[in-house]
Parts: C-alpha cells; sequence; structure tokens
C-alpha cells in the first residue's frame, strides 16, 4: 500500500492508461485508503515509471511470487537456517524461482529470499542472498518438494535508490546465493 501511495496512485484515480497491441500486460487496480480510493487501468508498460515497482509486486503476489527481502544491516547469521536441500534455481525477468526439498509436511514452512550486507562493489555489481528457512518446528519428516518463486523487484528498488534508475540497457547485477551445504551460486539477474 505505501508503495502505490508514493507513486501517488491516488492522484491518478479514473486514469486509463490504454492499450497496446500483442502479448502486454494489461492491469485493472482499485486502492483504497480510508475513505480514499483510485481505480486505474490500462497497459502496464504504458503506467508511469514510478508505478513499475508496486504493479511488479503485485503481480508477483498473484503469481505466487513472495518478494525479496533486501536487508543490508543485516548478515547471514541473523535468518533462519532450518535444513534443506536446493535444487535446480533459475531466474527468468524478475522472479527467482528454487527447487527445494525439506523434511515436514505437517507444518507450514516459510522461506525467504534475503540479500543482506550490502553491495559488494565490482563490475558488475554483486550482493550476498539466502534462501531462509524456518520449519516452524514441524515434528514430521517426509521429504517435502516443491518449488518457490521470489519476486527481484525489492532488489530492483534498492539498485535504484544506490546507484540511480538505470538510463537504457537494464543493469547486471551478480546475486552470490549461499547454499544450504555452505556452497554458493553465482546468478546474474538483469535488472
Amino acid at each position: 500500500g505505501e508503495a502505490l501511495q508514493r507513486a501517488g496512485v491516488l492522484e491518478m484515480d479514473g486514469t486509463d492508461f490504454g492499450s497496446e497491441c500483442c502479448d502486454q500486460f494489461y492491469a485493472e487496480l482499485t486502492y483504497r485508503n480510508g475513505e480514499r480510493s483510485s481505480h486505474v487501468k490500462g497497459t502496464v508498460s504504458l503506467f508511469p515509471p514510478e508505478m513499475e515497482w508496486p504493479l511488479g509486486l503485485l503481480g508477483g503476489l498473484a503469481h505466487g511470487s513472495v518478494p525479496m527481502i533486501v536487508s543490508p544491516e543485516t548478515t547471514e547469521a541473523d535468518w533462519p537456517r532450518d535444513p534443506y536441500a536446493l535444487g535446480e534455481v533459475t531466474v527468468t525477468g524478475r522472479v527467482l524461482s528454487a527447487e527445494v526439498s525439506y523434511g515436514g509436511g505437517c507444518g507450514e514452512h516459510r522461506m525467504d529470499l534475503v540479500a543482506w550486507g550490502g553491495w559488494l562493489e565490482s563490475s558488475p555489481v554483486q550482493i550476498n542472498a539466502l534462501l531462509s528457512h524456518d520449519d516452524g518446528d514441524d515434528p514430521c519428516d517426509a521429504v517435502v518438494s516443491e518449488e518457490r518463486s521470489f519476486s527481484l523487484e525489492p532488489l530492483v528498488r534498492a539498485y535504484e535508490e544506490a546507484y540511480g534508475a538505470a538510463v537504457g540497457e537494464r543493469p547486471t547485477v551478480i546475486l552470490r546465493l549461499h547454499e544450504p551445504d555452505g556452497g554458493e551460486r553465482l546468478l546474474e539477474v538483469r535488472l
């Protein structure tokens, strides 16, 4: 809600941003804040740039992607690290998908993709990340395998706050994903 307010959605009430041909994403959004409300619609690429981040975040949530957490002031040790196995990891657009397996089956397991420790100045810029796993003290030990998806929109926002909005070609960031076994995967992310 706060991101939509910062983007000025309340002032856009009734705006139709139009549509473009062929395979474009179309959105209709009704936002309410107390007694104020706003309804906007149109092809997502035609919305003002300040709406890109909140719309991307909402789209990710609608399709089952949890927003990534960007927490530069923390360390890896600050996040739950219950055991799990990490399988294939892919980045498609601004969504990271990971195949994970863990012991459980009787309770909810929370997994968060967390970028911690701030930016590592290199070319391209790098940032440390991990899949934090909190098993909720699940007493069962069946092997659960599933795919978890995470929206990288918060990483885009953090990059823009640190380095400014990209002009022209989208910048590349190397996500240094720390694995549960102590290894590391380097993932190239186009913001």
